[in-house]
């Protein structure tokens, strides 16, 4: 039968337990937002570069993640033509990100936009012909850092 000294003990027990896992987890919550953070900008970086290969070598690029919304007629872009510019390249990523299941780990807001630069959002800006990838996040010290990429344009 418990009596009070075993009950406290017990209490006592569950409360270090406690003290020492949460912590521990909150680590964890926070290296994995870290991590997800990376990798995603690392994928959103890499995807465009492909397309943008993809296009300046002439061509069909398709991006097959838009078919099906509003922005179809973005689904498939004939290079050839030379007609997609820096700044509809860039809102051409931004809506294939939107369909692609990209989001900030920190808030679970949509991962890419033009003007948002939240924690774990990648932020598509211009310079000239390249578009530049920012994206911020925590490192294990709290302290905010900084992932940016630049890509040239297809076509200026």
């Amino acid at each position: 039968m418990l009596d009070l000294q075993n009950l406290l003990i017990v209490v006592a027990i569950i409360g270090i337990l406690a003290g020492v896992g949460v912590p521990m987890y909150n680590g964890y919550m926070a290296q994995a937002k870290r991590n997800t953070t990376i990798d995603s900008h690392k994928n959103i970086v890499n995807f465009a570069n492909l397309k943008t290969f993809e296009c300046k070598a002439g061509g069909i690029v398709k991006f097959q993640k838009l078919a099906g919304t509003p922005y179809a007629n973005r689904a498939k872009i004939d290079c050839s033509k030379q007609t997609t510019n820096a700044g509809q390249w860039r809102v051409i990523i931004l809506h294939w990100g939107e369909y692609s299941g990209f989001y900030s780990p920190y808030d679970k807001t949509k991962m890419i936009s033009l003007s948002d630069k939240s924690l774990g959002v990648t932020h598509l800006a211009l310079n000239g012909p390249n578009i530049t990838f920012t994206t911020r996040y925590l490192d294990e010290d709290n302290q905010q850092q900084i992932l940016t990429d630049v890509i040239e344009a297809p076509y200026p």
